[in-house]
């Protein structure tokens, strides 16, 4: 499986999350911004520095993420999460324009 990796790319336009159930007690989000001593809580959403990824091309003007991927959406929160409304239709916008990618999210 490794040497399909390539197909893939990660897009998270915003960070942070809100627990809404038992479950939420394991969430990987929680634990990696523990470990990495991120200052700023878990459960606050707020917009990545890679917010435009998918519409940001490379110096040759190529799109920096290829044509055809499969693009793993907002692993670090949840797409349709009510913090994030205001940003969510830019989303839609983007997914739209590069509708030669396969955007992948799951929600709550």
């Amino acid at each position: 499986m490794a040497e399909h990796w390539d197909i893939y790319a990660n897009w998270n336009p915003w960070h942070g999350c809100t627990k809404i159930s038992p479950g939420c007690k394991y969430c990987y989000v929680y634990r990696q911004d523990e470990m990495y001593g991120s200052e700023i809580s878990s459960s606050d959403c707020r917009k990545t520095a890679q917010f435009n990824l998918p519409i940001k091309r490379k110096r040759d003007k190529t799109w920096k993420i290829e044509s055809g991927k499969m693009v793993f959406t907002c692993f670090t929160s949840d797409f349709l999460l009510k913090d994030a409304d205001t940003w969510r239709s830019e989303c839609w916008q983007m997914m739209k324009e590069r509708s030669d990618l396969w955007f992948y999210f799951f929600t709550d």
